[in-house]
């Protein structure tokens, strides 16, 4: 099972997967199983191998933005590991402050299966805690905290099934 990121490249958000397989690097993405061959050259320069063809690829970061050079383009791209892009879009849903100085409803962005269950009504928890393990896609997704304060509500049991936009945990 492969590690799940977001990239968010010229304004557009895809969400990926990142395996490894045959000691190739598998990228799954839209229903698509792309298989590379990738050889690091330096640090932030790469030869990588994809249907017989070399591509030379290029990254740069800075503390906001990578930049990814490959075949002659330059993209502004960002990446997120799952929790992180979580944690991003459950600050953005309350307007920011809202989340931070008042409730915030976490709730499942895909449909999944509840695997774990780490808090229950009452708990003080802290930013980024464990709160819920959401099985989806074949891949356990722990819901964090996006901020620090008291568990008010726990709206999902283990081995419950749940629907895209379900709340899972609001914290206050």
């Amino acid at each position: 099972m492969g590690q799940k990121y977001f990239t968010t490249i010229d304004g557009n958000e895809l969400g990926f997967e990142i395996d490894k397989k045959d000691g190739k690097l598998v990228y799954k993405s839209e229903g698509k199983n792309i298989e590379l061959d990738c050889v690091k050259i330096a640090d932030g320069h790469y030869s990588v191998m994809w249907e017989g063809k070399s591509y030379d690829l290029r990254l740069y970061h800075t503390k906001k933005e990578s930049h990814v050079f490959l075949r002659g383009d330059e993209r502004i791209v960002s990446v997120d590991d799952y929790q992180t892009h979580m944690r991003k879009k459950s600050a953005g849903a309350g307007g920011g402050n809202d989340v931070i100085h008042g409730k915030a409803e976490m709730t499942a962005q895909m449909p999944g299966k509840v695997v774990g269950v780490k808090v229950k009504e009452g708990d003080e928890v802290a930013l980024g805690q464990g709160l819920v393990v959401l099985e989806a896609m074949k891949m356990e997704n722990e819901i964090t905290a996006p901020k620090a304060g008291k568990v008010t509500k726990v709206a999902v049991t283990v081995g419950q099934s749940v629907e895209s936009g379900a709340l899972l945990v609001v914290v206050e």
